[in-house]
């Protein structure tokens, strides 16, 4: 059926969030033993750097892929790698993003993370992209620019990098309010 889906481009499943969940939450249990510990990443608690993230992380009723930001530890470069296969077919594979297609036809996008680069990527890849643009557009107003990439907040006078140590030291630099992933629909209002 996979193959028949591929040949004639089929479009991806639209998932019921408990379905989503489920699948990420098995993801995880999978990938997690490759991921480095959170103890270098402050405010993680000492858990594996491994998280869902997406339209799951933000509760929504329906999701169109499963978004996972991982922190996969170097030393366990072939284990990860023959486990991410265990997940179906890979259909990218960069230095920032495995993207998955599993048997039944569901996208996993797992987002490839470090210490300095993981609370700014699991912000961006939590999204909305609506919220996002608004983050970006606070950033600028502010003097940054906020990289997608996760690599921080950079200063645009100086090109100071800025490394986050968790989300909400991001809404802070940007003189805004924190908001919990559910709330994170709407975009920001500038000024």
């Amino acid at each position: 059926m996979t193959d028949q889906r591929k040949e004639h481009n089929l479009p991806l499943q639209r998932i019921e969030l408990g379905r989503a969940r489920g699948i990420a939450e098995a993801v995880v249990r999978l990938l997690g033993p490759y991921c480095l510990p959170g103890d270098g990443v402050p405010a993680f608690g000492g858990h594996t750097l491994i998280q869902v993230a997406g339209s799951i992380r933000r509760n929504r009723p329906w999701v169109h892929d499963i978004d996972i930001v991982l922190a996969p530890e170097p030393r366990y470069g072939w284990g990860f790698n023959e486990a991410v296969r265990k997940l179906g077919r890979i259909n990218k594979h960069g230095p920032q993003l495995v993207q998955i297609i599993t048997p039944g036809n569901i996208q996993i996008d797992l987002y490839l993370a470090g210490v300095d680069t993981w609370w700014t990527l699991l912000l961006i890849r939590t999204g909305s992209a609506r919220h996002n643009i608004g983050l970006c557009q606070r950033a600028k107003l502010k003097g940054y620019t906020l990289h997608a990439d996760g690599t921080g907040l950079e200063e645009l006078d100086n090109k100071k990098i800025i490394i986050p140590r968790s989300e909400e030291d991001i809404f802070r630099i940007l003189g805004l309010e924190y908001r919990r992933p559910e709330e994170r629909e709407c975009p920001w209002r500038s000024g």
